[in-house]
């Protein structure tokens, strides 16, 4: 497999990271995980300007635009032969040297980017539990997608482990805030509503997608704090992330959802949407 890494690409054998990188180090990174379909990157402009701007905020250099970003991903799906794929672009900060201290900003990054054959990640009977660990409210770090994953990492294998394919955070007040790899919405007295940003949870490209849908198809949407028990009594509800668009939950813990209309609806319309982003 060709990879992108340090300014050019290379078998992944030949790819390395420096070992005084400070992603290692530190975990001071972050990363898009993107779906290309035919070729092409579903919502890449969303994913490029989430990774820029999170750039920004942690004092990250960006050494591309978003124009060289999208060439060098297009270049690298055709090195590979793939035109169904999951694209992965992970940006760390650079090299610390011996005499700096951690509290020191990155004068330099490291970039690289990979593709792998696309696989569903979330099967279509999907079920989701509650995480044991609750996070607290109004984080401003998980507003962002750093490679500081290891929680969710541990969440995500113990729902597994348990026979669930997603965990659920919530928070010290037992709010929904969003799964270790999703976000998630309910449809309650017919309305969309998922919980807000404020809440701290992760401002997905998906989770922007279904609001823009709901605005064009006059459907209501709502952006709040949900309770445990709000969830419980959801009509309907489902997930999403950019590898798998709209997952509809058929079962929370032991409970089965028999209705999914509105979420049925909302996947035709992604469907539709998708192809007005393609690049």
């Amino acid at each position: 497999m060709i990879v992108f890494c340090i300014d050019r690409f290379c078998g992944e054998r030949e790819a390395y990271i420096p070992f005084r990188n400070r992603g290692m180090y530190f975990g001071e990174g972050i990363f898009e995980t993107m779906r290309a379909e035919n070729g092409n990157i579903n919502f890449l402009q969303k994913h490029l300007w989430r990774l820029i701007s999170s750039a920004a905020y942690f004092s990250i250099p960006v050494s591309y635009s978003a124009d060289e970003l999208r060439t060098i991903i297009i270049e690298l799906l055709q090195k590979n032969s793939l035109t169904d794929a999951i694209v992965r672009i992970s940006l760390s900060g650079g090299e610390i040297q011996s005499y700096e201290k951690y509290s020191s900003r990155s004068t330099s990054s490291l970039l690289c980017i990979e593709a792998k054959q696309y696989q569903r990640t979330f099967p279509d009977e999907t079920t989701i539990c509650f995480s044991s660990s609750p996070l607290l409210h109004g984080d401003l770090l998980r507003q962002h997608k750093t490679t500081q994953y290891l929680r969710n990492v541990m969440e995500a294998r113990t729902a597994r482990e348990n026979g669930f394919d997603e965990a659920i955070f919530t928070d010290e007040q037992f709010h929904i805030l969003e799964g270790t790899r999703t976000n998630i919405f309910i449809l309650k007295e017919g309305k969309i509503i998922t919980p807000a940003l404020s809440c701290g949870i992760l401002p997905g490209v998906m989770r922007s997608v279904v609001a823009e849908i709901c605005t064009e198809h006059s459907l209501l949407f709502e952006e709040r704090i949900i309770t445990r028990n709000e969830i419980e009594e959801a009509e309907e509800m489902f997930l999403t992330n950019a590898l798998n668009g709209i997952i509809p939950v058929h079962y929370f813990a032991s409970q089965r959802l028999l209705k999914n209309g509105i979420t049925s609806a909302l996947q035709q319309f992604f469907h539709k949407k998708k192809s007005e982003f393609m690049q």
